[in-house]
């Protein structure tokens, strides 16, 4: 790399300078290295099994306006999402890590690390496509089909008569942050 960068800036061979290279593919990982680091809340005690159980149990015994009727259920989604993060960023890397770097000629440090940013801020872009794919259709599909969540969070549910036979139930949707 020191003989290759004296020649390049050297006058007499600066713009015909031309290295080629013995091996032109290289696999990613040997000179990128990424280690992902988790939210604190993927690795605490609040999304696993025995927390549901503990949270659960709670909302047997307490009225549905407490805290552990709904709270199960969030801390549930919550886990899900750290397993999509999870899964998903595995996923990512294992096609990152077996992608390869083609170049027949040397390239200049700059350009190398130019190169190196770029690859490194599409592997960024692309896990975080990767992750919000699944969330997206989950998003479209409830917004759609207009689905009610299990503890009808999402709907307020009135029951004009009850002591009729023609029951007429009136369900309004939630509204949230914009009025969507």
């Amino acid at each position: 790399i020191e003989q290759f960068d004296h020649l390049r800036f050297h006058p007499r061979y600066s713009s015909t300078l031309d290295c080629s290279c013995e091996n032109i593919i290289v696999p990613y990982q040997s000179f990128i290295s990424i280690k992902p680091q988790y939210h604190q809340l993927c690795s605490s005690d609040f999304v696993t099994s025995q927390w549901f159980a503990h949270i659960n149990a709670a909302a047997d015994i307490y009225i549905n306006k407490d805290f552990s009727y709904t709270g199960g259920p969030i801390f549930q989604a919550l886990a899900s999402l750290c397993n999509l993060a999870n899964n998903s960023l595995t996923n990512s890397l294992f096609i990152f890590n077996s992608t390869r770097f083609i170049s027949n000629k040397v390239l200049s440090e700059e350009l190398f690390i130019q190169e190196t940013q770029r690859i490194i801020d599409i592997f960024k872009s692309k896990a975080v496509e990767i992750f919000i794919q699944p969330l997206n259709i989950i998003q479209v599909m409830t917004h759609s089909n207009l689905l009610v969540s299990g503890l009808f969070t999402n709907v307020q549910i009135d029951i004009n008569s009850i002591y009729y036979p023609d029951l007429i139930v009136d369900v309004r949707y939630q509204n949230y942050n914009n009025g969507s």
